[in-house]
């Protein structure tokens, strides 16, 4: 349910985003031409394989633009376990999602350096709290 704020509705909090746990992914696809109507087929298994296989997925939401050139995917996860957890159960279905297009991904977390040498050389950013940035920081 959403509580209202000063600038409309926001979502509460959940105990894992309060305690910092919840990690977040927004992912692009530029579908290659001619390839729209595979990457859609493709999406909907995956789509179905988190919902029925997925124990820690909070959000799994697949958007196209309206001239269908981009779609954006945003994740939400209750930890990084939770991410591992989807990345395995789509894991078979990913290598014929991602031939069709184009693909970037920001994480937004605590990631551990270990964590994020598993996502080298691919086309990922990751992004920490504030909270963390400047604490890691010194400031």
């Amino acid at each position: 349910m959403l509580t209202p704020g000063p600038n409309g509705p926001v979502r509460p909090m959940t105990r894992a985003a309060e305690s910092g746990t919840e990690v977040w992914a927004v992912a692009r696809l530029k579908p290659h031409e001619g390839k729209l109507e595979e990457f859609k087929r493709a999406a909907a298994k995956c789509r179905e394989a988190t919902r029925t296989r997925d124990t820690g997925t909070l959000r799994y939401e697949i958007h196209l633009s309206a001239d269908e050139s981009e779609c954006v995917f945003i994740e939400g996860y209750r930890d990084v376990d939770a991410l591992l957890e989807h990345n395995a159960n789509i894991g078979a279905l990913l290598p014929a999602m991602l031939s069709t297009g184009s693909v970037s991904a920001e994480l937004f977390g605590h990631f551990s350096d270990e964590f994020k040498t598993r996502w080298q050389g691919d086309p990922v950013q990751f992004f920490a709290p504030l909270e963390a940035a400047r604490s890691s920081a010194g400031a």
